[in-house]
């Protein structure tokens, strides 16, 4: 569990969790401070960006497989919630591109998440394997209170929801970069690597 890569891996999922467990906490939050006001109108609104995750991110998962670049997926869709959360916070009085862009972010961390168990499982074996991806989960899931926490937070300090999306666009493209350093500098100096690694 102290190893550096799966603490590395841990660090990065627990950046995506946080998208993730965002958009779903707060959703229908920022489509309602775009000027929606009726219950209705923001939950067909806030299933948009979960239709068009569903078809995509089936995709996106297809075209890794195919190509065997898992790793580039996922950083390439935290890149892009990355940039959805951005543009949400930009255009957050215009409704359409607010949704464009939520749906982007959706659709980011939403296909980044199953691709990326493709990395620890590719990497640890036999007993590390257990603790290690164990850990990663655990570590990973503590997002699921600290990031509604934090953006609840934020949105009672500054009485928008705005500085908790651009905290989830900031987690995103933390967890984006952290994973293309790690493609690009750890991943090659661990292939020779024997100890619990494939």
């Amino acid at each position: 569990m102290l190893n550096g890569t799966v603490l590395l891996l841990a660090a990065i999922y627990f950046l995506l969790l946080a998208g993730l467990y965002g958009v779903s906490f707060w959703l229908p939050t920022v489509v309602k401070a775009a000027g929606m006001s009726d219950t209705m109108t923001i939950g067909w609104i806030s299933a948009i960006p979960y239709c068009t995750a569903a078809v995509i991110m089936n995709l996106v998962a297809r075209n890794a497989d195919r190509t065997r670049t898992w790793g580039v997926h996922v950083g390439l869709s935290a890149l892009l919630a990355g940039a959805g959360f951005f543009i949400s916070v930009l255009y957050a009085q215009q409704i359409i591109l607010s949704i464009i862009a939520l749906t982007a972010a959706s659709v980011g961390i939403l296909s980044a998440l199953p691709l990326f168990w493709n990395l620890p499982t590719a990497r640890l074996t036999g007993v590390a394997a257990a603790a290690g991806i164990g850990f990663i989960n655990a570590a990973g899931n503590l997002a699921g209170f600290i990031s509604p926490f934090m953006i609840g937070r934020l949105t009672d300090l500054t009485h928008s929801a705005g500085a908790g999306v651009v905290l989830l666009g900031a987690a995103a493209v933390i967890a984006a970069a952290l994973l293309f350093a790690y493609l690009l500098w750890l991943e090659p100096r661990q292939s020779g690597e024997s100890s619990g690694f494939a």
